[in-house]
């Protein structure tokens, strides 16, 4: 009796902690069910976004007509609004077509294999996101470059008119004309560079010719252009860089690559000499000239 008696309340004492137990497995049972559960709703819910996605991808890339959009929106130009024939997108220093089943022009595509051997594979997919092509029969303009705030890079437009791939003078009178553009591009991160040849290079009468041209038209402006010029032959590289400072800069540095540096005392000479302060101008001197005699542009 004293034993069935010592063994009821370990009976009891058993039980209890089996039902404790139970419960214990049932709760842990329940929050793993309950886990299971939440992950299958989160697999479901990321299916869902994936489908979304999908379908605004295909929103933003097809239009109403099943016809695929454009992969690029181009850069609407402000200071240049004149209408392109091409508009490329460069990727990786290659072009690439804006427009969905457009290929690459024959013309087009020289032009940028002459322009990329001219700066340099580096440079351009350094500096430029758009390349375009225009065509101005008779026109002073040969090329222009407009910064993209957005891609902070640089769109290229370039005159075909006269162009011809293998004709060496008019090769090397391209590759003049990118590096021009070039120096506006490298120097809009060295504005101190202009301000300061500004401030001691050009003079009141400078100030004064380059105002006047400017209201008058492209026609007037060669004859203009050329008068001033001749008078100051001493003080600048050509008749172009008579027009204002910023392409009196630009002809310069086109002079500094192409040129030996000069010893004289002249205000064309002091200019061209005062890139070679700039030791990244320099460097850059060495590449531009290598480039251009490799395409026999020198």
């Amino acid at each position: 009796m004293l034993l069935k008696k010592k063994l009821v309340p370990l009976f009891l004492f058993l039980l209890m902690a089996f039902s404790v137990t139970t419960k214990q497995a049932a709760a842990v049972t329940s929050v793993v069910q309950g886990r299971d559960m939440l992950f299958a709703q989160i697999e479901q819910l990321l299916a869902e976004v994936a489908r979304l996605q999908t379908l605004l991808t295909q929103r933003q890339t097809i239009n109403r007509d099943g016809v695929p959009k454009p992969s690029y929106i181009p850069y609407v130009p402000v200071l240049f609004s004149m209408e392109f024939e091409s508009v490329y997108l460069v990727e990786k220093g290659r072009l690439v077509t804006t427009v969905p089943g457009k290929t690459v022009s024959a013309t087009d595509a020289k032009l940028f294999t002459l322009f990329v051997a001219t700066l340099g594979e580096e440079n351009v997919a350094t500096y430029v996101k758009e390349w375009r092509v225009f065509y101005k029969p008779k026109s002073d303009l040969g090329a222009v470059v407009e910064y993209i705030p957005a891609a902070e890079a640089w769109m290229i437009g370039v005159n075909r008119e006269g162009f011809v791939a293998g004709d060496k003078e008019i090769v090397a009178s391209f590759a003049n004309l990118f590096i021009h553009e070039f120096a506006h591009i490298l120097l809009f991160k060295k504005s101190d560079f202009e301000t300061n040849f500004t401030e001691k290079f050009w003079t009141t009468a400078d100030h004064t010719h380059a105002a006047k041209l400017e209201q008058i038209s492209s026609t007037e402006r060669f004859a203009i252009l050329s008068h001033y010029y001749e008078n100051n032959a001493t003080r600048f590289v050509s008749d172009y860089a008579t027009l204002k400072p910023s392409e009196d800069v630009s002809e310069t540095f086109l002079a500094f690559v192409r040129e030996e540096k000069p010893l004289g005392v002249s205000v064309q000479e002091q200019k061209i000499r005062s890139f070679y302060s700039d030791t990244d101008f320099v460097a850059l001197r060495g590449v531009l000239r290598a480039n251009l005699i490799a395409i026999g542009a020198l």
